[in-house]
Formats: structure tokens, C-alpha cells, sequence
């Protein structure tokens, strides 16, 4: 289990929760609002200032897909269903996106599924 902490500094950093270390940290191009864990506990969601959606894999020092203009605007919150693919984001832009966030051992992807107005 981690403990993922967000930064306006523009950076994540993963503590493992066991041992009180430090896994990783990643530097961000943004100022980060919301970051989420994915159901799979390796694959991250982050957000901020900046209209992208960024995954991060804790094994990767690297970002590992970033989704451009995901939303008009900055992304203010991001959460990951449990269990499912589903992630949900929300934007300045008054809209809540849903997403097919899919994960293997090779590959991530990130898909639109659906377009809410007015939260």
C-alpha cells in the first residue's frame, strides 16, 4: 500500500506504507491539485493547473501516458473507481468526464466515455 502525496511544488512523491520509505517521486510539469490510485495500486492519476490528465506507473520514473486537453482549462479532482476501469475527472471547465482507464502489464490506456455539464 502507498500513500501518494501532491504538490503545488509540481511534484508526487510515493511513500510505502510498510516500511515509511520513500518508493518514488516524479516531477511534474504543473502544479499538482488531485492525484488518485488506480485499482491495480500501481498505476496513478494526477492533475492541476493545466487542461492534461498524467498516469504514472510506481515502477516507471517516467510518466507513462498523458492525455492532452482532457478538459478546457485546468483538472481540479480526479478518482479512480475501485475494482473497475472507470476514472472520473473534474475541470474549471464545469464538466465531469468519465474515462476507460485500462491497464495490463505492457500497456495503459486512456479512453473517453462520457461528458457531464454544469457540476
Amino acid at each position: 500500500m502507498h500513500l501518494i502525496a501532491a504538490s503545488e511544488d509540481r511534484t508526487l512523491t510515493a511513500w510505502d506504507t510498510a516500511t515509511h520509505k520513500c518508493r518514488a517521486t516524479w516531477r511534474t510539469t504543473g502544479s499538482v491539485q488531485s492525484v488518485t490510485s488506480a485499482g491495480d495500486q500501481m498505476t496513478l492519476v494526477s492533475a492541476g493547473h493545466e487542461p492534461n490528465l498524467t498516469i504514472w506507473d510506481l515502477r516507471s520514473p517516467e510518466a507513462v501516458l498523458v492525455v492532452k486537453n482532457a478538459h478546457v482549462g485546468g483538472v481540479g479532482a480526479v478518482d479512480a473507481a475501485q475494482g473497475l476501469p472507470l476514472l472520473a475527472s473534474g475541470g474549471i471547465d464545469s464538466t465531469v468526464r468519465l474515462w476507460d482507464l485500462r491497464t495490463t502489464s505492457t500497456s495503459i490506456s486512456c479512453q473517453p466515455l462520457a461528458t457531464g455539464q454544469g457540476h
